[in-house]
């Protein structure tokens, strides 16, 4: 929750079948509304004309 990488437009990727996932999903979720954010489809998230994804994931707009 306190990443400084978390902010508007963020995905937090989380793995099924670890041993903590299930049980922090409903914390983390719950702390996020808490903060403001909405969850959304990853689909919402990416832009599907004039960008590409840098290295690290990010969108960045075409030259």
């Amino acid at each position: 929750m306190k990443d400084e990488n978390l902010k508007n437009g963020a995905i937090i990727r989380l793995h099924s079948g670890t041993k903590y996932t299930a049980e922090a999903l409903e914390k983390l979720i719950n702390g996020l509304e808490k903060k403001g954010y909405r969850l959304v489809p990853v689909s919402e998230l990416i832009y599907k004309e004039g960008y590409h994804l840098d290295a690290a994931g990010r969108q960045m707009k075409d030259r």
